[in-house]
């Protein structure tokens, strides 16, 4: 398949000494040699690389987060390219659609060097397992984004090594596997991984945004929250609940922006210029705070911010961008944003109003689309909240409870008690509520939705899912639309490859 080959091409882009096989091979002809790895400097610069196709704009540096988010109902858009994301009008060759898609198997193809080659390699023994690890978690997120996004998917676990004429005709004729069988991998290489990761990083600085025991653990939560396997999602999320690696600090505001901070389990790292810069601040804040004007991605919902969030309590809502024009302070946190001549502030006549504008992003850096601040992919307060799910079906809101009243009174509300809370159906309605509130912005929405309405069919209710968003949009709720279609690239070049329901 011309995609996969070319894609685990790119892994060439990595340049260090005694790499000069790899850059010497032919995209589509001999790929990596088996002995790429090896030394220890291949392997880190391999995994750092596999890191790094993570950042890139297809996977969490732009695509992941609007995909994630436009099509819920906390954010909207004014960008015409995005515009389908909300009017659920997107379909196989639109733009966007493919960016996960393609960029995913590129970090996949990395990891899977890694995975398959990385014993080979002349270095310590330990540090070999901790290559190996993190890279089976690369491939176990990287999976899991994209069964999410597009379900059943052709699994690529083995490297495609020079000459091997037998593997590259195996992925061109690669049909999908189910989605039962893609998490039966993600499985598998989370378990294997929690035996390899040592429980940190040499650099401890590395523990928020490198693989360790703990992240293993927060991501097979989260995991198995989604397989609705209610016990191991409570057993995952202890572990990482109980690690003193990680705190809820009392002010939420403290968390933005995402960088290494006390409550950070796992981050996407940007770090220019030395390990690439982001885009999302320039694409989400008004200027001048961001230092490109731009059509901005996603934008919270206006009724989401004044009807649904409790904006007199609830200290969450200061991600909403404050207002400041030339430098002076227009009004607070809870307002939209207001733009025109300086001498047109509010009541003079000549302000135009914006709407609301995103603040977990704040830093834009020195150069437009260059930004230092890290994406959060796992933080405590998700595992908490995944804990108190996962515990309310087993067992209701008795044990539950606690957790939940955490993340409620760190954004200023007042704990509940039983009485409140008294069943699994409220309980689990205000776990739903919170993870709205709570991970708002942070590409969370629009997988909860479509988990709510595949929970719903088994007989699990939830208030509000994603079927219903699309019959408000669309006027029918029409399920073809909890799965984005497969890039139509990939339909093509494979014929084994058929395409999801309704596209």
């Amino acid at each position: 398949m011309k995609r996969i080959n070319v894609f685990i091409f790119a892994i060439a882009f990595f340049t260090v000494s005694g790499c000069s096989k790899i850059l010497d091979q032919k995209p589509l002809t001999g790929l990596l040699p088996e002995n790429a790895i090896g030394t220890a400097e291949n392997a880190e610069s391999l995994l750092s690389s596999a890191y790094a196709a993570l950042r890139e704009g297809k996977m969490f540096g732009e695509c992941i987060i609007n995909m994630a988010e436009i099509p819920g109902d906390n954010t909207t858009t004014v960008n015409s390219a995005l515009l389908m994301l909300e009017n659920f009008t997107w379909n196989p060759t639109s733009g966007y659609i493919d960016g996960p898609y393609t960029q995913g198997y590129n970090a996949i193809a990395k990891a899977n060097f890694i995975i398959d080659l990385v014993g080979n390699a002349d270095m310590d023994a330990a540090r070999r397992d901790q290559i190996k690890g993190e890279a089976l978690f690369i491939r176990a997120l990287t999976y899991f984004y994209l069964v999410r996004f597009y379900g059943a998917l052709p699994l690529y676990t083995k490297p495609v090594l020079s000459g091997d004429q037998q593997t590259i005709q195996e992925n061109a004729q690669a049909a999908r596997s189910s989605v039962d069988s893609v998490y039966a991998l993600i499985t598998s290489d989370l378990d294997m991984a929690a035996t390899l990761v040592a429980e940190t990083q040499t650099d401890a600085s590395r523990n928020r945004y490198r693989a360790i025991k703990t992240t293993v653990n927060a991501l097979q939560a989260k995991v198995y929250l989604y397989l609705r396997q209610w016990d191991k999602a409570t057993v995952a999320a202890q572990k990482v609940i109980a690690s003193p690696l990680y705190s809820l600090p009392a002010d939420f505001n403290s968390l933005w922006p995402a960088k290494g901070k006390a409550e950070a389990v796992f981050e996407i790292n940007y770090n220019p210029p030395l390990e690439g810069g982001g885009v999302i601040p320039d694409e989400i804040l008004p200027f001048p705070l961001a230092t490109y004007s731009f059509d901005k991605f996603p934008r919270p919902v206006p009724d989401f911010i004044e009807n649904v969030a409790d904006r007199t309590n609830d200290k969450r809502f200061k991600f909403v961008a404050p207002v400041n024009f030339n430098g002076v302070h227009v009004a607070d946190n809870y307002t939209s944003f207001l733009v025109g001549l300086p001498n047109n502030l509010p009541g003079g006549g000549g302000a135009v109003d914006l709407g609301y504008f995103i603040y977990k992003w704040r830093n834009v850096g020195a150069l437009p689309f260059n930004n230092p601040d890290n994406y959060s992919v796992l933080r405590l307060a998700d595992i908490k909240l995944i804990y108190a799910e996962a515990e309310n079906e087993l067992n209701g809101p008795g044990n539950a409870l606690a957790p939940l009243n955490e993340i409620r009174t760190r954004a200023g509300l007042t704990a509940l008690t039983l009485a409140n809370v008294p069943d699994k159906t409220s309980f689990r309605n205000e776990v739903d509520r919170q993870r709205r509130l709570e991970l708002a912005f942070e590409g969370e929405r629009w997988m909860d939705l479509v988990r709510y309405a595949n929970a719903k069919t088994a007989g699990i209710p939830h208030t509000i899912t994603a079927l219903d968003i699309i019959k408000q949009v669309r006027g029918s709720e029409d399920a073809n639309y909890l799965l984005f279609p497969i890039p139509q690239g990939e339909v093509n070049s494979n014929p084994n490859v058929k395409q999801n329901p309704g596209y």
